[in-house]
């Protein structure tokens, strides 16, 4: 029956998976592949590996990246820098990223069949590809302030999921994907669904899942600072950083707008988040 509804363009998007799928089902079923291969749970089991491997390859080349070439030493000599914390957050995003890979699965096996809204090249076009880009984005920082504050001022939300970021008064690099998996699935939302909500190229969709994962990293990168005509509007790690300092300022995603509109941005350099 799924494959009535097989999306030819789409599996593009997850080739790897799908070379897995192919390989797991050769290995575990040898001449019944072709009976298990487009199974819901063979495709569950494929999908959630090939994330695990991605997700989890992607995490330390990026942090080691940041951590060395970008991320500012001295944080580490700060007083509320806990001893082992690196090892901390590693253990955490790791963690998190296991219990993520199954739900991210659920996700994108659809796209496997539908595909309705992730388009050939012969649909799509510069103007299409770019208004698909400003809408993901949009929502995403509009969606990520509120719910971002919705875990600080929500004692609940805060204790039992937020808390676990929070740990790390002084985040380095590997405490991006330290989150609970629940916050770390809500985070990835707008990126990893745009293909259910806007048309775009498969190419466009996962450039912007990149553009997701990246700037996970860039506002854990300590004291870092975008171009001064940059800095006053697009989030950076110094600007994130005050908010793991101040608490109840700086929620926002990618601009400050939400933060300047909703009276939470807070621009003044501290201490503790400034260069010696």
């Amino acid at each position: 029956m799924f494959d009535l509804l097989y999306c030819p363009h789409s599996k593009k998007m997850n080739v790897g998976a799908e070379v897995l799928n192919d390989v797991l089902s050769r290995s575990l079923f040898g001449n019944n592949t072709a009976a298990f291969k487009n199974s819901l749970p063979m495709l569950i089991l494929s999908y959630s590996l090939y994330n695990w491997l991605s997700f989890t390859s992607s995490y330390f080349l990026t942090a080691l990246l940041s951590y060395y070439l970008i991320f500012d030493k001295k944080f580490m000599k700060r007083p509320l820098y806990r001893n082992n914390q690196i090892k901390d957050e590693i253990t955490l995003s790791t963690t998190s990223i296991i219990w993520l890979c199954p739900i991210v699965a659920l996700i994108f096996i659809p796209y496997r069949y539908e595909g309705r809204h992730l388009l050939s090249w012969k649909y799509c076009g510069v103007f299409k590809e770019l208004k698909a880009i400003v809408i993901v984005l949009v929502l995403a920082d509009f969606l990520l302030y509120w719910f971002h504050r919705l875990l600080h001022e929500n004692r609940f939300m805060y204790k039992q999921i937020h808390k676990l970021h929070h740990q790390f008064v002084i985040p380095t690099p590997f405490a991006s994907y330290a989150f609970h998996p629940l916050e770390n699935l809500i985070n990835g939302l707008p990126y990893l669904m745009a293909g259910y909500y806007v048309e775009m190229h498969h190419v466009t969709f996962l450039a912007l899942i990149v553009v997701s994962h990246c700037s996970a990293f860039n506002v854990h990168e300590g004291d870092f600072k975008l171009y001064k005509f940059l800095n006053p509007y697009l989030i950076d790690a110094n600007f994130h950083s005050k908010h793991h300092y101040l608490f109840t300022k700086n929620y926002g995603h990618i601009t400050t707008l939400w933060d300047r509109l909703s009276q939470t941005c807070e621009m003044e350099d501290y201490k503790l988040v400034s260069s010696d």
